[in-house]
This record gives structure tokens, C-alpha cells and sequence, in this order.
């Protein structure tokens, strides 16, 4: 398995900085992760030859991460491609090449193989005799995916010595290998087990492209880059249920910038960095790194929210612990209008649905 990285620039591409790409060649297969913009460029300078690959995936429908792919389909045939070529994309970017292939009307001279991904869960979507590739879902603006590429269980190595001791014969070999047990010249069963020993370590890789960490930013003390402003995050929305479409985060101001003290909030377009470490599954996010980007305009705004702090509660004659929590009122304005309080639910505890761990004294 080796992995060459393309590309890994931000939405910008810069001088001599590709946006995100990588080539992953695994069993003589080499899979394109991503097509930024002025991919084939990187593959020619890295000495990959554009007919070599063999799967395309893309996680999602964000320019960065698909611009250069149209371009290089349309290469491919250029250069007298004969191999099928496939691409797993988000239905919408698979419906993007289909229009551009049908209006630019583009002859191809090889089978382009269009697979549409919209699993909401964890999904195997390729396997051959030597590798699998599964895709995960991400949380991301728009639908996005990861994806995870494994080796298959490689066979186990023999050892030859041992199994001439067993009477193996020499046509048995390959089944060892395969974990199967055999029959020696004596008509004996021998155990796999007893003349192989473990095979090289199978290797996989994962990508996770743009995904959103939003349980662990709450909480996490942040910075404007450029502004110097600090802040609090309080809460986190998705951009699936905000009225704006875009992923939001409010928090609390904490100091304006230090020279000026008229800087109060974050501004367009500045990259945000957070204070202290966190941690997001196997990844973590070192203090002084860039983790979110505003929006160019109209970054900031004043929404309204409820919070309720841990601790307890005296609610209709019981005393109740309440976890914290943060109920976002206004998306984006100030004029809240609501009653908030506590949604109480009681229930009546019979003998059938009690839980198995409670165990009564006799």
C-alpha cells in the first residue's frame, strides 16, 4: 500500500498548492480519492500515468473536492483509454457529469462505470480478491462520505521445514496457506495451524474529508485569526436545521482585541482557531489551529438561547438531576418570546418492565 498526496489545500488553491487530492495505489490497484483542481497536473509531476487508475471516489458535491474531474474523464479518452473507469460520487456530482457529457456531447472511448452514493449508514461499496472499500457518512454543510480502503486477511506464511516433518505433500501447500487443514501421506488430518505461522499485517486506510466535530466544540475556548476577539462556544447548529443553511456557532464573547478594544466580534471571512486541545475520535486538533472560516458576509449576528445549568431540581415532589444544556431560541435575532421550562414524564414502574440489574435485599 502507498500513498501519494496530490493535493491538500483549502477551498483556495494557491501558487504551487493543489486543493485536496491523493492517490492510493493498494494490490497493483490505484484508487483517486478526490479530483481537485489540476489534478492531472500532480499526477505528472509524481511520474502517475492517468491510464493506471482504476476507481475514482468522491466525497462530496463541493467544488474543491471535484472540479478537476470532468477534465480528467475527458482526458482519458483523449489519450485512447480502453479499461473501465469507475466513480463513486454523490448523486448530485454524478448527475453533473452526466449533463456535461450529454450538452458537450463527449464521445468516450471507454466504459465509464457512474455509481451514485446516498447511504445514510456505513456501506460496503467495492470488493475484488484483494481489497474492500466501505463508505461512512460525514457531518458535513451538504451530503459527504468517507471512506475506508482494507486489504483483505493476507494468507499465512508455511513452514516448509515443519510440514515436510508432517508428510505434506507439496500439492497441500497452497491450502495451508488458505488456513485449510490437509491430509499427510499417512492419511492424517494436520492441522493448518500447526505448520503456518501468521501472514504480513493487512493495512487499510481511512479518509475523512470536511466533516464537523459539533458535540466537541462546545465548550471550547476559540479566537478570530485575525481579529484577536475571544470567545465561548455555548452551542452548535447544523446546517440542515438552520433557516440560513449554514452551520453556526454561537458563543460568548470573552475579550475584544487587545490593541484596538474596539474589536467586539469575529469578522468576514476570518479563519477561527481554537485555545486549548480537543480531540474528535482518533484526531486531535492542537491548540493555535485553524478548526472553522466565517462567511465572507454577514458572519456574525445576535441569536437568543435558553441554558439551564447540572444540578438539581425540586419538581413535583421529587428532586430531579438535570444535565446542562443549551436550547437555541432565535436563530438570528433577539426578540424571544417563549416559556421554557421542564417536560416532566411520569411513569408507573411494574414488576415486567423492571431492569434485570436491580436486585432486591431479601
Amino acid at each position: 500500500m502507498n500513498l501519494t498526496v496530490l493535493g491538500s489545500q483549502g477551498a483556495i488553491p494557491k501558487l504551487g498548492k493543489y486543493s485536496t487530492s491523493l492517490l492510493l495505489n493498494i494490490s497493483n490497484s490505484n484508487i483517486l480519492i478526490d479530483c481537485c483542481e489540476g489534478v492531472q497536473h500532480q499526477l505528472r509531476k509524481y511520474k502517475i500515468k492517468l491510464s493506471k487508475i482504476d476507481i475514482i471516489l468522491i466525497s462530496h458535491a463541493h467544488g474543491d473536492h471535484y472540479f478537476g474531474l470532468i477534465g480528467l474523464i475527458s482526458t482519458l479518452s483523449l489519450l485512447k483509454r480502453d479499461k473501465k473507469l469507475i466513480v463513486f460520487c454523490p448523486t448530485s456530482v454524478l448527475k453533473i457529469i452526466q449533463s456535461h457529457i450529454k450538452h458537450s456531447k463527449m464521445r468516450l472511448n471507454y466504459d465509464l462505470e457512474l455509481k451514485s452514493l446516498n447511504n445514510q449508514s456505513e456501506k460496503i461499496i467495492f470488493e475484488d480478491f484483494n481489497f474492500i472499500i466501505t463508505a461512512f457518512p460525514l457531518k458535513h454543510s451538504v451530503y459527504t462520505n468517507g471512506f475506508r480502503i482494507e486489504e483483505k486477511k493476507k494468507r499465512r506464511k508455511l513452514l516448509v521445514k515443519k510440514a515436510m516433518e508432517f508428510k505434506i505433500d507439496k500439492v497441500y501447500f497452497n491450502k495451508l496457506t488458505k488456513s485449510e487443514n490437509v491430509l499427510n501421506q499417512d492419511g492424517e488430518e494436520i492441522g493448518y495451524l500447526k505448520v503456518t505461522t501468521e501472514g504480513p499485517k493487512s493495512k487499510s486506510f481511512a479518509y475523512c474529508s470536511d466533516t464537523a466535530y459539533f458535540d466537541k466544540l462546545v465548550g471550547l475556548e476559540i479566537k478570530g485569526k485575525s481579529s484577536g476577539v475571544t470567545a465561548v462556544v455555548k452551542s452548535v447548529l447544523k446546517a440542515s436545521k438552520s433557516t440560513q443553511n449554514c452551520t453556526t456557532i454561537y458563543v460568548k464573547y470573552r475579550a475584544a482585541n487587545a490593541n484596538d478594544k474596539t474589536t467586539q466580534t469575529f469578522q468576514d471571512g476570518e479563519n477561527l482557531v481554537t485555545i486549548s486541545d480537543f480531540t474528535f475520535g482518533s484526531t486531535t486538533t492542537a491548540a493555535g489551529s485553524d478548526f472553522a472560516t466565517c462567511l465572507l458576509r454577514n458572519a456574525t449576528a445576535t441569536g437568543s438561547a435558553f441554558t439551564v445549568v447540572e444540578g438539581v431540581f425540586f419538581a413535583r415532589g421529587a428532586f430531579v438531576q438535570v444535565d446542562t444544556e443549551t436550547i437555541v431560541l432565535d436563530q438570528y435575532s433577539n426578540n424571544p418570546s417563549y416559556r421554557v421550562g421542564f417536560q416532566v414524564i411520569e411513569e408507573i414502574i411494574t414488576a415486567k418492565i423492571i431492569s434485570t440489574d436491580i436486585f432486591f435485599p431479601n
